[in-house]
């Protein structure tokens, strides 16, 4: 429990992921946007996940790079669309064979600007205890066709099971 205390991620109330004040905003138009959990590429549909009651910590390295390919393959068809915006998003994390998948999907959309503005950080993630989960570094990742005036990540504070933590 001190572990996990001394470590839990508390992001500041607002961070600044980009500022631009040479841009210029976009007005009267209509814009497309897609949400999509991601589930850093693990949690497909025969993936039997511990926190769901499951036997499995993480798929075998296999699974989770053809997971990306799939992911990867799926964005790319929506690479019209004005807004991507993504959540679980890995960028080395033991559950996702350290794969920087911001990276790997930044790559496939050159004419976007990308962010990830990170929202689960810890060094170690203790359960189960016979093949813990490990270090986990993720976030939610936007991509848009439009030049930001800025990007800001706001924290929401909340609780779990009565303990402060972050609901970011």
């Amino acid at each position: 429990m001190a572990f996990a205390t001394l470590n839990d991620y508390r992001p500041p109330e607002k961070t600044l992921l980009f500022g631009n004040s040479g841009s210029t905003a976009v007005h009267g138009s209509q814009f497309d946007m897609i949400i999509w959990n991601i589930g850093y590429a693990g949690l497909h549909d025969s993936m039997d996940f511990f926190y769901d009651g499951g036997t499995q910590v993480r798929p075998a390295s296999v699974a989770v790079k053809n997971n990306m390919d799939a992911i990867k393959q799926a964005i790319k068809a929506f690479d019209t669309i004005n807004f991507i915006l993504l959540q679980e998003v890995d960028k080395a994390s033991k559950r996702s064979y350290y794969i920087d998948e911001h990276l790997q999907i930044s790559n496939i959309l050159p004419l976007k600007q990308g962010w990830l503005a990170t929202n689960y950080k810890v060094p170690f993630v203790p359960v189960p205890v016979k093949r813990p989960m490990g270090k986990v570094n993720s976030g939610l990742a936007s991509f848009s066709d439009f030049a930001a005036l800025e990007v800001t990540r706001y924290s929401s504070p909340g609780t779990i099971n009565g303990l402060p933590a972050c609901s970011c």
